[in-house]
């Protein structure tokens, strides 16, 4: 009796893992950009100095931060930018990256993302980050930790129409809002 439920046993766990892909997929990460989405081209230009990378490890680190070594490793700088749209409970749902830009190194950046959006009149977030990460390797376990060098954020209220293709710089002009 035992080993026929032991058998059920792992007959349901083995169920289970196959579908978990499937409940998975099921889960809406980005936003659904619908039948016929818009392609939204955000581009961006943005520098970081090695001075601004080792005041931000000194200060939000709170590390004694030494580019020549010590028990520490840090990263080129990391860009990232992305979109998102605001949900009816005050979450920020990412649109769907149809060829993203994540994680590009250098201290210049100069790149655009290409997001598929739902046709309509709606605010869109544009987020912009630059961070290094920090690998600090003086404790039992190596620890890390990214820090953020540059946040740069913009809202605009953009209409889409079906399958349209819309190119935007929000980040082009320092005046507007952070």
């Amino acid at each position: 009796m035992r080993q026929m439920t032991a058998a059920w046993g792992q007959r349901l766990l083995v169920l289970f893992l196959l579908a978990l892909p499937v409940l998975a997929g099921g889960c809406a990460v980005y936003q659904d950009p619908g039948p016929n989405p818009a392609h939204l081209v955000v581009s961006a230009q943005a520098s970081v100095t090695r001075q601004m990378v080792e005041q931000a490890l000194v200060a939000k680190a709170r590390l004694q931060y030494d580019p020549l070594g010590g028990a520490e490793d840090v990263s080129q700088p990391l860009w990232d930018l992305r979109a998102f749209v605001p949900g009816p409970d005050g979450s920020y749902t990412p649109l769907r990256p149809l060829r993203p830009v994540e994680n590009v190194e250098g201290y210049d950046f100069n790149g655009a993302a290409e997001f598929l959006a739902p046709a309509g009149t709606y605010k869109v977030f544009f987020l912009l980050e630059c961070s290094v990460r920090h690998l600090s390797l003086e404790g039992p376990r190596p620890v890390v930790e990214y820090v953020y060098i540059v946040t740069q954020r913009r809202w605009q209220t953009l209409e889409l129409c079906p399958g349209c293709r819309l190119e935007l710089s929000p980040f082009a002009d320092p005046t507007r809002q952070p």
